[in-house]
């Protein structure tokens, strides 16, 4: 569904004269399968959204490959959707109201009916915020319905709560989190 294959981002300063950047995705590597939930922790200013717009096409990576479905035709996957804080940006088709609805209206959930014409790739930012409480009840639908969804949050606990696949992302990379049982000891 979704592959981002050595994703680099870098943001170089807008100031004439000013060589200033800041790497912010450096050798990102995910795939998503098809109904699949997985969530992006990562601290505010970490690179999650840019991690989005760069899997939803509507920011082009300096390295690195994004494909969705094969390809990642120019100008974004076609039925991708990307949320962030507003209205939904539609990549491509549009979903069907029912999605619309679950999307903008949480608490207003439609039946559990699955349906050709959803969004095949789902991009949230900042899904707590957006989605509400009933945010995990949200993405379980649309992964019951076949849609992959690609969630991002600050706190890892509540993606692990939604049941999403987490992974952080620290350092401009993708990582598993740490457990009580992985946790590094001082040398």
């Amino acid at each position: 569904m979704l592959l981002l294959d050595g994703v680099h981002k870098t943001y170089r300063a807008g100031i004439p004269g000013c060589c200033a950047s800041a790497r912010v995705l450096q050798g990102v590597h995910l795939r998503v399968a098809a109904g699949e939930l997985v969530g992006i922790a990562g601290a505010p200013g970490a690179g999650k959204t840019t991690l989005l717009l760069c899997a939803a096409g509507l920011l082009r990576p300096d390295v690195g490959r994004v494909r969705w479905g094969g390809a990642l035709p120019p100008g974004g996957a076609p039925g991708a959707a990307y949320v962030s804080g507003g209205a939904p940006e539609w990549v491509g088709r549009a979903p069907t109201a029912a999605v619309r609805e679950a999307l903008a209206r949480p608490a207003a959930l439609p039946a559990l009916e699955p349906t050709p014409a959803a969004p095949a790739l789902l991009l949230v930012d900042d899904a707590p915020l957006l989605l509400g409480e009933r945010a995990g009840l949200v993405l379980r639908w649309l992964a019951m319905i076949g849609v992959a969804a690609v969630v991002t949050a600050s706190d890892p606990r509540w993606l692990r709560d939604v049941g999403a696949r987490t992974l952080i992302l620290f350092g401009g990379t993708l990582r598993p989190p740490l457990t009580a049982g992985t946790a590094r000891r001082p040398a």
